[in-house]
């Protein structure tokens, strides 16, 4: 088995080494100077009108994709359709009963969103170089999983926002002791998670077997970002929105490419898709 360094360059990257650094890899420390422009520039209505306006543009190609691919809705077309109107008639029953339901969901809904989306590309990145090993995925997985929870229980903004929203929301709230123990339980399972994961990868290396470098340095410099972002930042307002705009950012690149090369094999058929992603 051929070892990474004697594939084609090329094949390392979704679009290019610099397309690729710029709108993914490199995107999260990108925005790390943008919090402190948000910070010393722009109110915190200002910030939270702009985090509104970014996740709103992220559901357009969001929906471009879902229902403009005719491969996605052939197979999922009663997921589709079902599901938002599941979640509108919850919403009004929430508003009708005086709960604060979408904003305790998306408390819970964002983090795990994020992290699934910097698994998928890590997951991207490795099968480019022919690595499709389950455990190598599996750890991947971990790494995003159990990262993305410690980064948020050792967050004070994210719990008492969370905090409060249980509150209002009138569950009823855990034992302040119960909370600590949770913090160094996810801390101890990260701890080994990421322990096997560097073994994984060591062994891995050393055996000349396929692996993403990209994907190692997407991992190391989104962690740190979303770090910096959540347990760092001046204000989590200014955290949420810096966060929202690399993210929308990585999307917006995934799904250009992954629409452009459909209509570039003709398998997007003559729908809006079509028109919208020509070569021209």
């Amino acid at each position: 088995m051929g070892t990474e360094a004697s594939l084609p360059s090329r094949r390392a990257w979704i679009i290019s080494p610099v397309w690729d650094t710029l709108f993914v890899v490199g995107t999260p420390v990108l925005c790390i100077p943008a919090i402190f422009v948000f910070w010393r520039s722009l109110s915190l209505t200002d910030l939270s009108l702009l985090a509104v306006i970014i996740a709103t543009g992220h559901h357009l190609p969001t929906f471009l994709r879902t229902y403009g691919d005719p491969g996605i809705w052939q197979r999922y077309r009663v997921r589709l359709v079902a599901a938002p109107l599941l979640l509108l008639a919850s919403q009004v029953i929430f508003i009708q009963l005086g709960w604060k339901g979408l904003v305790l969901w998306s408390l819970a809904w964002a983090p795990w969103h994020h992290g699934m989306q910097l698994y998928g590309f890590m997951r991207i990145y490795d099968a480019k170089q022919g690595q499709t090993s389950r455990t190598t995925a599996w750890l991947d997985y971990l790494m995003c999983m159990t990262w993305f929870l410690t980064i948020l229980l050792w967050s004070p903004h994210f719990m008492f926002d969370l905090g409060v929203e249980v509150h209002d929301n009138g569950i009823p709230m855990l034992p302040a002791g119960w909370l600590v123990s949770f913090r160094w339980l996810a801390t101890a399972a990260t701890a080994a998670v990421t322990t096997v994961y560097v073994f994984h990868t060591i062994g891995l290396l050393a055996q000349g077997l396929p692996l993403s470098r990209v994907k190692l340095v997407l991992l190391v410099l989104s962690l740190f970002t979303y770090w910096f972002a959540f347990d760092t930042a001046p204000d989590p307002v200014v955290g949420l929105a810096a966060s929202e705009i690399f993210h929308a950012v990585q999307y917006y690149a995934i799904v250009w490419i992954y629409n452009r090369r459909l209509v570039e094999k003709g398998d997007s058929g003559r729908g809006l898709l079509s028109f919208l992603f020509r070569p021209r």
